[in-house]
């Protein structure tokens, strides 16, 4: 039993709590505004059992999933493949100086056109699987301004190169001819060509909005005189408001020539590069002479030529032989150089016979006749390039890549006669619509394949979840380009481009996809 002090106690107690509960504050309603003019929190009520765990935010970027697959190959075709073995690795900087995430890096021109990657969130890149030597490089994003770079790409050890896109300016430039006097009509470009302007009378120009940083790529071009390049630092700081004077631009020649004859086909196109490295006060435009189409004559005409250089003129064409293989020339001020060639039918080549599942000859199937190792074969055919600093974007001879389609007996041809000793040997890629892609190595003159495209499996299936349950919006697939679904695709290697709206959200390069293939897009 209690003691008497303890029971009063109690009571006590008791009194206390029945008063407390009698003179508390009312509980404001939903929606309810606070003495300080608030909106009161509405009260959760959870019953029993009702407890969700939240589910994860949407992805970022707006509108559809749009997913990009490219097919890189089936399990036999692993150890088939064209050996590039450059790398390219650093960061991109925005205008504040900080990493810009989610920054297209695109090849521009040359023999990996369109290649492309986007840096992470903290605006680091690396892109694999390059051919050695100068590149142009595209930056866009939402992050930066877009702008073009060039890199020389190593062989030997990863190359490292962090980009700067700036601070958008306008800047001044005073032109002179190869007579120092100011020179009307001369066309200055950035990047490229994103912005450009033509001098006045005095020789000056003023380009808007072009984005600052380190190595600003900057190209002169001029009747009678040679196209130019400068890289340049550009940064406001930098800037005081006069014009920037660039060197008088050197006097131009002209290269003129004919291809003669040529078995049939597509017309023949012609590259002209230097035959040695010379370093100089400025670079040459050379992409200004590289894969030219003749007419249908086999006429060509090369104009604003360097003076300075010994030049080699080399024409191609996917079923032939040139004779002779290379032309050296240097024109004058007073006289053009002259070159003439004639592509001559192969007697060295390789046959492909390309059949459906059915055994019918299959027209129209695309056919890639690829050097293994293209550092190699551009080494043996412009050795005055071979790690030269000379910015010479790389060309695309026919030795490089030969592309051409099977007629309506279902046959291709190629000219190989022309394959440079001891680089190596050939790869040969079929594709056609529907069907699975077939690769070959060529290893002696003279093969002959017979190749049975079969239908697409259609077993492989891709399928995004999110290990933290959260939305995954409507999704738009394509692959190579063309609009698919991605149930029922091929088995086999896969590059993988997953973006919402400008933001990348995943990217994978040789994504084995077979069955059901699963990925993980939670942020």
């Amino acid at each position: 039993m209690l003691s008497p002090r303890l029971l009063l106690l109690a009571v006590g107690l008791g009194v206390l709590g029945l008063l407390f509960w009698a003179l508390r504050p009312p509980a404001p309603s939903p929606g309810e505004l606070s003495k300080e003019g608030e909106e009161l929190p509405t009260p959760m009520v959870l019953e029993a059992g009702s407890l969700e765990i939240p589910q994860g935010m949407p992805l970022p970027g707006t509108g559809p999933l749009q997913v990009e697959l490219r097919y890189l190959g089936s399990q036999k075709d692993a150890g088939l493949e064209v050996q590039r073995p450059g790398i390219l690795t650093g960061m991109v900087y925005g205008p504040d100086g900080k990493g810009a995430p989610e920054v297209e890096i695109r090849i521009e021109g040359g023999p990996q056109d369109g290649q492309r990657v986007f840096t992470d969130g903290e605006g680091i890149y690396r892109m694999e699987g390059l051919i050695p030597g100068l590149h142009f490089f595209r930056l866009s994003g939402r992050a930066v301004a877009e702008a073009v770079r060039m890199q020389r790409v190593l062989s030997q050890r990863p190359t490292h190169r962090d980009f700067f896109v700036g601070q958008s300016m306008a800047v001044r430039f005073l032109v002179r001819d190869h007579k120092n006097k100011e020179l009307q009509g001369a066309l200055v470009r950035t990047d490229m060509g994103l912005r450009s302007g033509t001098t006045n009378e005095k020789g000056l120009v003023e380009l808007e909005q072009v984005p600052g940083g380190r190595r600003v790529v900057l190209d002169i071009r001029a009747e009678g005189h040679v196209s130019v390049r400068y890289e340049m630092n550009l940064f406001p700081a930098l800037l005081n408001g006069d014009p920037i004077e660039l060197p008088p631009l050197p006097q131009g020649g002209t290269v003129r020539g004919r291809v003669k004859s040529w078995p049939g086909g597509p017309l023949p196109t012609v590259t002209m590069v230097p035959r040695a490295a010379r370093l100089g006060a400025y670079q040459v435009v050379w992409e200004d002479w590289q894969n030219l189409i003749t007419d249908r004559e086999g006429r060509f005409r090369l104009e604003n030529v360097p003076l300075t250089h010994l030049l080699d003129v080399r024409a191609f064409h996917p079923e032939g032989i040139c004779d002779p293989k290379v032309r050296a020339v240097q024109p004058s001020v007073s006289a053009a150089a002259h070159a003439e060639f004639v592509i001559r039918p192969a007697h060295a080549t390789v046959v492909c016979k390309v059949r459906d599942s059915n055994g019918q000859p299959l027209a129209g199937a695309q056919l890639t006749l690829e050097a293994i190792h293209p550092d190699r074969v551009l080494a043996a055919l412009y050795p005055g390039l071979a790690d030269s600093p000379v910015g010479v974007r790389l060309p695309v001879p026919a030795q490089l890549r030969r592309v051409g389609k099977t007629n309506a007996e279902g046959v291709g041809r190629f000219a190989i006669g022309d394959h440079p000793q001891g680089t190596g040997h050939l790869l040969l890629t079929i594709t056609a619509k529907g069907k699975r892609v077939e690769r070959r190595e060529v290893k002696i003159v003279g093969q002959s394949f017979e190749v049975v495209l079969q239908d697409l499996r259609h077993d492989g299936a891709l399928e995004f979840f999110r290990s933290d349950e959260g939305p995954i919006p409507p999704v738009e697939a394509t692959l190579e380009g063309e609009p698919c679904a991605l149930q029922g695709l091929d088995e086999g290697f896969y590059r993988v481009l997953v973006h919402r709206g400008d933001r990348v959200l995943l990217q994978k390069e040789g994504l084995w996809i077979q069955g059901q293939t699963q990925l993980d897009l939670r942020p």
